[in-house]
């Protein structure tokens, strides 16, 4: 299975800190002494931290986010800030710990983006399940600012998950709530790709094109939708622009391979083995969770449309 995770969470880090700069405050902490307006200056610190997170000073970061927990203990968005201080530092115990005190303390206006900032850490972590029900929870939040992105990783884990319908449709949502949303488009463009679904997916892979730069894995998919179609020149092109740019890819390498062999090895990015694999290990979790399983597709009757394609990847 194709794990790109890292870099996909990567696009929403400045999402986290906008967040949580919008959503400052909580109860106060009596124990502690208090300047003359605790929630100002638990703010103030807040914001302080997560720009010194941005900016990678995470020492800094720790020291404000420790502040405002020392003036309000309660501070849901103070635990997050520690959170993502200890998911950069690779402290993933301390980081779970401070996720869970933040959803402990979590208030009506701030519950979604706390849920989204735990999501993307359990997304890390591999934890599916548990991410999909956060991003979820905070996907049905209308008010959330992020929903689109919140929608967009309930794709991301439901599709890990072998939950194909879902991630679908929550990529579909996500798009239709954020036109602009590039990795949306690209995730339907492959799905569509692995439905053998080709006009649709080179449709979504176009949008994406006039809407960001071109990844490994766009520039493979091109390459691949190109071949399909018969556009020599376009994969070509393709290939040209993947051996330039992602010269030391897995995709390049896929594609070196199928240029010295002609052989295409295969249409789907998870298997029939994977879906077993993953659904097997899970049970307990599907039933806690709610969520439904879904194994892809096998359409017998496209035999013949299947072994022509598989005719056109090779010289």
């Amino acid at each position: 299975m194709i794990q790109k995770g890292r870099s996909i969470l990567q696009l929403f880090v400045g999402t986290l800190v906008v967040l949580v700069l919008c959503s400052c405050g909580g109860a106060s902490n009596p124990t502690k002494p208090k300047p003359r307006n605790p929630e100002k200056a638990v703010a103030t610190h807040v914001q302080l931290g997560m720009k010194y997170l941005q900016a990678n000073r995470r020492d800094h970061a720790r020291r404000q986010f420790r502040t405002a927990l020392e003036i309000n203990g309660r501070s849901a968005e103070a635990h997050t800030g520690m959170a993502l201080v200890h998911q950069a530092n690779g402290e993933q115990e301390h980081a779970e710990e401070s996720f869970k005190k933040a959803l402990k303390h979590k208030g009506r206006r701030n519950e979604s983006q706390v849920r989204y900032s735990y999501g993307l850490f359990q997304m890390e972590q591999k934890k599916y399940v548990q991410a999909c029900k956060n991003f979820e929870i905070a996907s049905g939040d209308i008010d959330f600012n992020a929903r689109a992105n919140a929608l967009f990783f309930v794709g991301k884990c439901s599709y890990q998950l072998c939950n194909f319908e879902r991630a679908f449709a929550a990529y579909d949502h996500a798009l239709n709530l954020n036109q602009k949303l590039a990795p949306a488009m690209l995730e339907l463009a492959l799905m569509h790709f692995d439905e053998r679904e080709y006009a649709e997916s080179k449709r979504y892979l176009d949008r994406f094109a006039n809407t960001s730069s071109h990844t490994a894995s766009s520039l493979w998919l091109g390459i691949r939708i190109e071949r399909i179609f018969g556009n020599q020149d376009k994969e070509a092109s393709y290939g040209l622009i993947l051996k330039n740019m992602h010269g030391y890819s897995q995709e390049y390498l896929k594609y070196k391979k199928m240029q010295e062999s002609g052989v295409y090895e295969s249409n789907s990015r998870v298997t029939m083995l994977d879906c077993d694999a993953i659904t097997a290990g899970t049970e307990k979790q599907k039933e806690r969770s709610g969520i439904k399983f879904v194994k892809p597709k096998v359409n017998s009757n496209n035999s013949n449309e299947s072994d022509d394609i598989r005719n056109r990847f090779r010289k």
